[in-house]
């Protein structure tokens, strides 16, 4: 599932990558997290998973944790689509970390944490597509968050997009409440 390598027209497509993805990296072969910007936090509280966003979707990353692809947007940018991808099948927790993906449903919410901010996005819809379809990873015409990773689950036949739209950005504090869904 490294889908950076798999998109190479994407980054083209991006014109140019800001200077704040371009930040977001790992240094060091422990790829200990080391980055002049918070680090990111993906939380989706109706799966149970709240983990840091690694860079990029190689095999390496993903196996620390769910990838920020290598062309996506960062949270706060605009109207733009923030990409990150995990495994679904394997044998560890994060080789299954997006195993439910298909389980998020209307009105779930999903949130991404990043330098000092919530970002809180509402679950819009769910997509099937090839696995070098790059129109997952680029704007969508509102700000979101996607979250990719193999379909059927244990196959790389095609993809699975998860798609929820930014409903409301707040400064993050330790009183901040994780709602699962909005009829909480």
């Amino acid at each position: 599932f490294d889908s950076d390598a798999k998109l190479p027209d994407m980054v083209e497509n991006r014109k140019a990558i800001s200077e704040d993805r371009k930040a977001y990296t790992f240094l060091g072969r422990e790829m200990k997290y080391r980055c002049k910007c918070d680090k990111m936090h993906l939380l989706v509280p109706c799966l149970g998973i709240d983990e840091i966003v690694m860079d990029g979707t190689s095999k390496e990353a993903l196996q620390r944790g769910p990838g920020l692809f290598g062309c996506s947007y960062m949270p706060g940018e605009g109207d733009r689509n923030v990409s990150i991808g995990a495994f679904r099948y394997g044998r560890s927790h994060y080789e299954n970390l997006f195993h439910n993906l298909h389980r998020i449903e209307k009105g779930d919410y999903l949130y991404l944490t990043y330098q000092g901010y919530v970002y809180c996005y509402c679950y819009k819809e769910t997509v099937i597509i090839k696995p070098d379809e790059a129109s997952a990873l680029g704007m969508q015409g509102y700000s979101c968050l996607s979250l990719i990773s193999c379909h059927p689950i244990g196959q790389g036949e095609e993809r699975i997009v998860v798609r929820a739209q930014l409903m409301q950005i707040s400064v993050q504090t330790k009183e901040y409440r994780y709602f699962n869904n909005a009829k909480e």
